[in-house]
């Protein structure tokens, strides 16, 4: 008779429960942050460079995106909307 029980067959007590629902939390909240951040990566955030050699009007992502030229661009469309409208 086999007196060592085989670790992968042992119950799990609490502190390695608790230990791998942290472990496992912390993986999903690291998979969901970096899946966040590749989804805002077309957003203007720092160090991005214009693929569409600064012609707004026509560029696809235009509206969110957060370049200055683009920012100047939706501002005074933007202006000319209004004058427009008055």
């Amino acid at each position: 008779m086999n007196n060592d029980p085989n670790p992968k067959q042992q119950a799990m007590d609490r502190r390695d429960f608790l230990r791998a629902c942290g472990r496992y939390g912390l993986l999903g909240v690291m998979g969901l942050s970096a899946i966040r951040l590749g989804l805002q990566s077309g957003s203007g955030g720092a160090g991005e460079i214009c693929g569409n050699s600064g012609v707004c009007r026509g560029c696809a992502v235009f509206s969110r995106c957060g370049l200055p030229g683009a920012l100047s661009a939706r501002n005074a469309l933007s202006a000319l909307d209004r004058k427009e409208n008055d």
